[in-house]
């Protein structure tokens, strides 16, 4: 009988302006692993780990000119429902030009747009084409484990590493509509009525607590952008918790919070606050209700200390018509990509870094166990405030 070995594996590469570390948890049977990886990690007990340098092209295909494909725009035919306005940049599935790209109907992998001339360009590379890769392997206890029929490279690598990176002299047409618009515009009708509810699941709320206590300390003058009903912060770190969001009920039933500030952010992104306060700014599972993200993110950088930190975090769950209409046409990396653009074009943070955590398992008692065997995603993007 073959060995489960469960794995944390961190994938760590890095793109022009930031660093990028994507988490996959695997329990897999030992031959599904690469035989290299194989031996690397057999040897390895419970909490042992090991790291390997990839060069590109040794873990997946390096890149390929052949992949770069030109087609007649007409050619290009998503689904008449999703009302797509293609934009230079970003992130389409060649089953929307299936015949003229060579591949099937349900080929749901990601191609980039990169020219709109009289052709039209599709880079068709995997996005970590060419890339050198870190890989460390921790050889962990899942008390869930979850198999999969897929191999080892497929579940680190396939859907989403990689396309949160800007692509190469284009500016991702994240703005055809800018500021952004969603269904239901009006926030204060909406958010009348108090949702004592956790956005995300219990697994998925500890990775992302766990992320920020990586940047908390004893003392801290913290600011809970667009907060609720709960904070995802530590109870053992003593710090001053300003919450700022839309409803004071969800507010004050939050035990986290210090104190607190009702604010609609789409109608005025002024933070009341002054220059220099916070040391640590936080948004979580809220950054993609903004309508004006960049203005919010200045303002953020105002009231932050030079150095302090701001960590952006979302999953793939939000309250349906409130999100940005841009936001529910995404891949979720690539969602990923353009918050990551909002701490670009804000010019206000550096350095740059995203995290993502996927394949841990869904807490048998919750509610959408039947529906999703995974836990929830966890995506993250932080930078430090620019001294001035």
């Amino acid at each position: 009988m073959s060995t489960v070995i469960n794995l944390d594996c961190a994938l760590t590469w890095h793109s022009v302006d930031a660093q990028h570390q994507e988490r996959v948890f695997l329990s897999l049977e030992q031959e599904m692993l690469p035989a290299k990886i194989k031996a690397m990690v057999a040897q390895l007990q419970v909490g042992e780990s090991v790291q390997q340098i990839f060069a590109a092209g040794e873990l997946l295909a390096d890149t390929d000119p052949q992949a770069l494909k030109q087609i007649q725009a007409q050619q290009f035919s998503p689904p008449a429902q999703l009302n797509l306005s293609p934009q230079l940049g970003r992130f389409y599935p060649k089953s929307f030009a299936a015949a003229a790209l060579g591949t099937h109907r349900r080929d749901y992998s990601p191609c980039r747009l990169i020219a709109m001339d009289k052709l039209w360009s599709f880079d068709c590379n995997h996005p970590l084409a060419g890339k050198a890769l870190t890989l460390t392997f921790k050889r962990i206890t899942l008390d869930q484990p979850l198999k999969s029929d897929k191999g080892f490279v497929e579940q680190l690598l396939e859907n989403g590493p990689g396309m949160q990176a800007a692509y190469p002299q284009i500016n991702t047409g994240f703005y055809a509509q800018y500021p952004f618009c969603c269904q239901q515009e009006d926030d204060a009708a909406f958010y009348q009525n108090p949702r004592m509810v956790a956005h995300l699941d219990q697994v998925a709320r500890a990775q992302i607590e766990s992320i920020y206590s990586r940047h908390l300390d004893q003392g801290m003058n913290v600011l809970d952008l667009m907060s609720s009903c709960m904070s995802h912060l530590p109870q053992n770190i003593d710090c001053e918790v300003v919450g700022l969001g839309m409803n004071a009920e969800e507010l004050s039933a939050n035990p986290r919070l210090s104190s607190y500030q009702v604010q609609d952010l789409n109608q005025n992104p002024r933070l009341p606050f002054a220059d220099n306060h916070f040391d640590l700014l936080l948004c979580s599972a809220s950054i993609e209700y903004l309508r004006d993200p960049i203005a919010v993110f200045k303002e953020l950088a105002r009231v932050a200390k030079p150095q302090a930190r701001f960590i952006t975090t979302f999953s793939d769950r939000w309250f349906s018509g409130k999100e940005i209409r841009i936001w529910s046409e995404m891949h979720p990396f690539e969602r990923l990509g353009m918050v990551l653009d909002f701490y670009r074009q804000s010019d206000c943070f550096q350095p740059l870094e995203t995290e993502t955590v996927r394949g841990l398992a869904r807490p048998l008692d919750d509610k959408y166990i039947k529906q999703r065997p995974h836990a929830d995603p966890v995506f993250m993007i932080s930078g430090s405030v620019k001294a001035p």
